[in-house]
């Protein structure tokens, strides 16, 4: 999440706390400051223009862009794999778009042959 809040915000989440402690800034003037920023920063997407499409692939682009920072990253790595994406609408309520698959046991390895046949 915090790599999407960056793209999308412009900054760093924990920006504004850090300038607050550095200048001594009150609360109030970190709240004024953090909505400065972010108006002049934060990524000019017309949200509520978005085609559905769009949306989805905004999603996806957010949640690949952070699989991917993490690789080079140190630290907790709270996102990979296969990506389900889902849209709810008021015409058609929930509708899954990208689903993965969940599989039991590999089906090859667990005969023991590499084309699924058993090796006796």
């Amino acid at each position: 999440m915090e790599y999407a809040t960056r793209l999308i915000k412009g900054f760093d989440p924990r920006l504004p706390l850090l300038v607050q402690d550095f200048l001594k800034l009150t609360d109030e003037q970190r709240d004024t400051m953090e909505k400065y920023l972010e108006s002049i920063l934060s990524s000019r997407i017309p949200y509520q223009f978005l085609p559905l499409q769009d949306c989805v692939d905004l999603s996806i682009f957010l949640i690949r862009t952070t699989m991917e920072i993490q690789k080079w990253t140190v630290d907790v790595r709270g996102v990979g794999g296969a990506i389900d994406i889902a849209t709810i609408t008021r015409t058609e309520g929930y509708r899954p778009v990208q689903q993965k698959t969940i599989i039991g046991q590999n089906y090859k390895r667990f005969l023991g042959g590499s084309n699924g046949t058993s090796n006796k």
